[in-house]
């Protein structure tokens, strides 16, 4: 690495997976990145490139969500994954799964990966089904969102 790329990479902002969470297991990583670059489907060594890809995938997704759901569809995990899979589907293998290892960020641990399972039925049977399709005044739907 270069003093020029040394310099890059503390200028980088904060919003990159890479640098923001620590997975549980080696190889998760693309070969040569420095431990910076999630492994992916282009075999993209930096986080620069990686930014450009997921930007460019994000008109796939932004088009599969408004082609796909209804404003009165009630939302599920499925849809989720769905929504996870078009947008970095291109990009990563395991876009739309569930994760099989653990993971943090910034010292926040996330729900164990063997509990994982458990917390999305949770997550899916206390908020989006309650939740969704949104309804009622602007007010109360950005309630329900927020």
């Amino acid at each position: 690495m270069t003093d020029d790329d040394n310099e890059l990479h503390r200028k980088k902002p904060k919003g990159n997976i890479s640098t923001k969470y620590h997975a549980s297991e080696a190889g998760e990583f693309e070969p040569d990145s420095d431990g910076l670059v999630l492994k992916n489907l282009l075999g993209l060594k930096t986080q620069a490139a990686i930014d450009a890809a997921e930007v460019s995938a994000y008109g796939e997704a932004f088009s599969f969500i408004i082609h796909t759901f209804s404003a009165d569809q009630q939302l599920s995990v499925a849809d989720i994954d769905a929504v996870h899979r078009s947008f970095f589907g291109s990009i990563y293998s395991w876009a739309g799964k569930h994760r099989t290892i653990n993971l943090t960020k910034e010292g926040f641990t996330f729900p164990a990966a063997r509990f994982l399972e458990e917390t999305l039925q949770t997550f899916e049977d206390t908020i989006l089904k309650p939740n969704t399709p949104c309804s009622g005044t602007e007010e109360e739907v950005l309630r329900k969102i927020a």
